[in-house]
């Protein structure tokens, strides 16, 4: 099998949908030797953040020299984002080499009617890669909630982080805060130790208190009082810990998340983890990821998104309200079928002086002319696109004074085909 073949095969698992339950994920790690008995894990989970702070934590562990595993969801550029070793993507043959295992082992349970999910064997399959590159941790973003997501397979973790929870996969996950909570706590193992956000929704928080005592927990809270040293469009410098950092992640979210990155990696420094303060502050800074409040390009200014729910959007309110007051600002929105899309417009087109419409490649966006209708209220100048690429194409073509900005905001689906075709374009400028 090779990658294609591999990524194809993953695909037709799709068929299986989004199933709840650790059953088929137990099965198939067994078939493969519970790779995931064999390593250490920091276990993520929360409603927004969980992508940054692993990835900042995996950065500061990397940094301090431990081959460090990190496994993320979704994936903005690249397929292969999603399974991490040292900030490098694991190769396309070793991930097909693992994939024909994983295919084999999954057709044995096929046959007895447990029929693994997508998101399952692209876990297994992460634990045996993990396993086989001989990581000294892995850091393990859930996929969906955390108390039946696949990754809760583990048996425990050094240190479990509880992001930020707020209204998201409710079909799934439940109508209320404390559903959700509930469902995320739930990656929670007895004699553990559990970070939660800074400045967690009250509700959610005493969910996870609780769930914590219950477990024989320890459960941190870091201060929420930031102190920031500077700001700009790219970065926040803040004073946490008796250290400065710069977080290279914009908005204030991201600091509060980088005081969970803080408080994990002391927690493991308690244990044994060679990981100083300028260790735990160098590791931040060297963070990268796309599609987080991304400058793409800066004539005119572009800025790619990818937040998806109404805690997302008043994120990306907030930085415009700071940073472009004044601005002409033209936004490339889609959203997905499932998101809280009135909320997410509530909060964020009011600020917007044009809206263009699009739908990315995904068989779960929303009609852009649905998004349009609710969208109309919020702004007055909103038009429609079929693809993103002519949505790009024609925020260009408005946008070209000193002061317009662009915003692609709403998916990671749109994030991901807006952001290939930026590159692309100015790839193309360059060439004239």
């Amino acid at each position: 099998m090779n990658y294609q073949q591999a990524r194809t095969w993953i695909a037709f698992r799709q068929r299986f949908g989004v199933k709840p339950g650790l059953e088929r994920i137990a099965a198939l790690c067994r078939q493969l030797g519970d790779p995931q008995k064999q390593l250490r894990f920091v276990h993520v989970a929360g409603t927004n953040g969980k992508g940054s702070t692993c990835t900042m934590l995996a950065s500061v562990l990397s940094g301090a020299g431990y081959k460090t595993g990190l496994y993320l969801s979704p994936y903005v550029v690249e397929f292969l984002e999603r399974i991490q070793i040292d900030g490098v993507c694991v190769s396309k043959k070793r991930f097909a080499a693992i994939i024909s295992r994983v295919a084999e082992k999954a057709a044995e349970l096929d046959a007895r009617g447990l029929c693994a999910t997508e998101f399952e064997v692209i876990t297994a399959a992460a634990f045996a890669l993990f396993l086989q590159a001989g990581c000294d941790i892995v850091v393990l973003e859930t996929g969906l909630g955390g108390r039946f997501d696949a990754t809760n397979i583990i048996e425990r973790a050094l240190v479990n982080i509880i992001t930020s929870i707020s209204m998201d996969h409710c079909d799934v996950l439940g109508s209320t805060i404390e559903e959700i909570a509930f469902e995320k706590a739930g990656i929670i193992k007895p004699g553990t130790k559990t970070v939660c956000y800074a400045e967690m929704n009250p509700k959610a928080f005493e969910v996870i208190k609780k769930a914590s005592t219950e477990c024989g927990s320890a459960l941190y809270q870091p201060d929420a009082a930031i102190r920031v040293v500077d700001e700009d469009l790219n970065a926040t410098t803040i004073e946490a810990n008796g250290m400065n950092i710069r977080i290279p992640l914009a908005g204030r979210h991201m600091a509060l998340n980088a005081l969970s990155v803080i408080e994990a990696a002391i927690l493991l420094r308690e244990d044994g983890f060679r990981l100083s303060d300028v260790l735990i502050a160098s590791g931040i800074e060297n963070t990268s990821m796309p599609a987080r409040m991304e400058i793409v390009r800066r004539r005119p200014l572009t800025i790619i998104d990818g937040g998806h729910n109404p805690e997302c959007a008043q994120a990306l309110a907030q930085y415009v309200e700071k940073y472009f007051s004044g601005k002409r600002i033209t936004a490339v929105f889609a959203i997905m079928s499932d998101k809280d899309v009135e909320a997410y417009l509530a909060a964020a087109a009011p600020l917007f002086r044009k809206m263009i419409i699009t739908r990315p490649n995904n068989s779960r966006a929303l009609d852009p002319k649905i998004i349009a209708a609710k969208a109309s209220p919020f702004c007055s100048d909103v038009t429609v696109c079929r693809t993103a690429a002519r949505a790009m194409r024609d925020a260009l073509s408005v946008a070209d004074g000193a002061d317009d900005v662009i915003i692609v905001c709403g998916s990671f689906y749109l994030a991901a085909e807006a952001r290939a075709w930026i590159i692309k374009h100015e790839r193309n400028e360059a060439l004239l």
